[in-house]
C-alpha cells in the first residue's frame, strides 16, 4: 500500500490482523492502530491499489472468507456480518437462536451448526442464507454434541452458551464434517473425534488421550489428523479404507 500515515496511528493499516483472497485478487485489513483501533476496513486490489475504505462499527475483527464474502465481527453479536468486494454489507440474524454459519468452498452447502434448539422453519433463517447464498442447500444440524452448556446453579445470572470447547470442521464439498473436543477425563486429557457425513449420520468415531489434536479435510471424508502445535505427527484417515 504506497501511503505513508507516519505518525499518525489511527491511519496506519493493521496488516498483521487482514485477509487475502485465496485468488490473490484483493487484500483487506482494519486500519486503526492509535486510539481508534481498526475503525474502518481498507480493500486493496492485487496492485495494493486502495478500492475503498468503510466504516461499520466501533471495531472490526476480521474473521475470514465464506463464499467469497468477507466476515466481519463488531456491532451487535446478534449477527452474523459479511461484507462483498463493493463494500456492502449483508446479515444473518442470530437474536434468540443459537447456531454457527458453515459454508462449503463451492457455497453449495449452508450449514447451521446450532447449540441451541429452535424450531429452524419458522425463524426464517433458511431464508436469509438463502438470499446471500442462492445457490446453498441450507442444512440444519442438530446433534448433542453441539449442545450448549447449561447456565451454572452457583451463578444464575450468567447464561448458557454454546458448547465452547467443541469444533467443527467441514469438507472442502460440505459432504461430511468433524465434531472434536478435548477434555479431561480420568485424570489425563482425551480428545474425542466424531465424523458424520450431511444427513447426520455417524460415520467413524474415536478416542485419543492427549489434547491438541486438529482435523484437516483432505477430500469429501479423508483427513489428516495433526498433533500438537508444533506438528510432531501426522496421522491419515480414510472410512473407504477402514483406517
Amino acid at each position: 500500500m504506497d501511503r505513508d500515515a507516519g505518525e499518525n496511528l489511527d491511519g496506519w493499516l493493521d496488516a498483521q490482523d487482514g485477509f487475502m483472497a485465496a485468488d490473490g485478487s484483493c487484500f483487506a485489513a482494519p486500519m486503526g492502530m492509535g486510539k481508534r483501533q481498526c475503525s474502518s476496513i481498507v480493500l486493496l486490489d492485487e496492485n495494493g491499489k486502495q478500492l475503498w475504505e468503510k466504516s461499520y462499527f466501533p471495531r472490526h475483527i476480521i474473521e475470514g472468507d465464506l463464499g467469497g464474502l468477507l466476515r466481519v465481527r463488531g456491532g451487535n453479536l446478534s449477527f452474523i456480518n459479511l461484507l462483498d468486494r463493493n463494500g456492502n454489507l449483508k446479515t444473518v440474524e442470530r437474536k434468540g437462536y443459537g447456531f454457527e454459519l458453515m459454508l462449503s468452498k463451492d457455497a453449495k452447502k449452508a450449514y447451521m451448526m446450532m447449540f441451541k434448539p429452535f424450531d429452524v422453519k419458522n425463524s426464517g433463517l433458511p431464508g436469509q442464507i438463502k438470499a446471500i447464498f442462492p445457490k446453498a442447500e441450507v442444512i440444519a444440524v442438530d446433534l448433542p454434541e453441539l449442545a450448549a452448556r447449561p447456565a451454572p446453579k452457583s451463578d444464575p445470572a450468567q447464561t448458557a452458551g454454546p458448547a465452547s470447547d467443541v469444533k467443527v470442521a467441514l469438507s472442502p464439498d460440505g459432504k461430511s464434517f468433524i465434531c472434536y473436543a478435548s477434555r479431561a477425563a480420568m485424570g489425563m486429557q482425551e480428545t474425542v473425534l466424531r465424523l458424520f457425513d450431511e444427513d447426520q449420520t455417524l460415520l467413524w468415531k474415536k478416542y485419543f488421550f492427549q489434547a491438541g489434536i486438529v482435523p484437516e479435510f483432505t477430500g469429501s471424508r479423508d483427513f489428516l489428523l495433526k498433533f500438537g502445535y508444533p506438528i510432531r505427527r501426522l496421522a491419515f484417515f480414510s472410512p473407504k479404507a477402514g483406517a
